[in-house]
């Protein structure tokens, strides 16, 4: 230590502060470097992990054209306002149809409203939904004069 002592006494300023400043250079530089390569293992990780993930994507959607393939219940049919008129009218209650629109929160649903329909007459159109490979996603019934004629509030989506 004293050696080291007497070495930097023995040096003008000039070449002091340029020691010094070596120093320091090569301490931040040391420094970035260590930060970098931390940070480079860091970013080979998520790589491998995205990779991996990607993998998985890449799976997953083999499986579902798979199952889309062999499904019973997937059609090729689009869901479509004429198409829900059509199993109305299978149904038996196109003429009870009060309202048929677009679903405005989903763009593959539709909504369609019905006045003075049975019971039975409800299970069978859903049942023309379900077999189309659609589903109900929301279902509204009213008996407002209390004498089993129904007012249904439906809204139909695809099974995508």
């Amino acid at each position: 230590m004293k050696r080291l002592v007497l070495f930097i006494n023995s040096l003008e300023q000039r070449e002091r502060i340029v020691l010094f400043i070596g120093i320091y250079a090569s301490i931040i530089i040391g420094g970035v470097l260590l930060l970098g390569s931390y940070n480079l293992e860091k970013i080979k990780m998520m790589e491998k992990k995205i990779n991996r993930e990607i993998e998985n994507y890449v799976e997953l959607q083999r499986i579902v054209n798979q199952y889309k393939k062999f499904s019973p219940s997937m059609k090729n049919e689009r869901l479509s306002l004429s198409l829900v008129e059509e199993l109305a009218e299978k149904a038996g209650i196109k003429s009870n149809i009060l309202t048929l629109k677009p679903y405005q929160q989903d763009f593959n649903s539709v909504e369609v409203s019905f006045e003075k329909i049975s019971g039975d007459q409800l299970v069978v159109f859903l049942k023309k939904v379900k077999e189309k490979g659609f589903y109900v996603l929301s279902l509204n019934i009213n008996d407002p004069k209390g004498n089993g004629r129904l007012s249904v509030r439906t809204v139909i989506g695809e099974g995508t």
